[in-house]
C-alpha cells in the first residue's frame, strides 16, 4: 500500500513559515512586555541610572582593591579563615 503522501515532496515550507511567524510575533510580544519592567536597563529612561550605579561600583570595587595590601593577603586569609 502506498500512502496518499508518496511521490509528493514533503510541503514543510508553509510549517517553517508559520513556525517563524510565531517565533517573531512571540519576540514582539516579549520587547512590550519587557518595556513595562520598571527595572528594565534597556529602557532609555533607566540608562542614566544604570551608568551611575556602575560608576559607583566601580568607585567601590577600586577603592576596596586599595584598602587590602596584596603583599599580606595570604596572611591575613591564614589568619582569619579555618579550613
Amino acid at each position: 500500500m502506498k500512502s496518499s503522501r508518496e511521490g509528493k515532496s514533503p510541503d514543510i515550507a508553509p510549517d517553517v513559515a508559520a513556525a517563524v511567524a510565531k517565533l517573531n510575533q512571540s519576540q514582539r510580544l516579549l520587547q512590550l512586555l519587557e518595556r513595562q519592567l520598571p527595572a528594565n536597563p534597556n529602557d532609555p529612561r533607566n540608562k542614566k541610572g544604570v551608568d551611575k550605579i556602575e560608576k559607583v561600583m566601580i568607585g567601590y570595587f577600586d577603592a576596596l582593591f586599595d584598602s587590602i595590601p596584596m603583599g599580606k593577603l595570604e596572611a591575613i586569609y591564614k589568619r582569619n579563615v579555618e579550613e
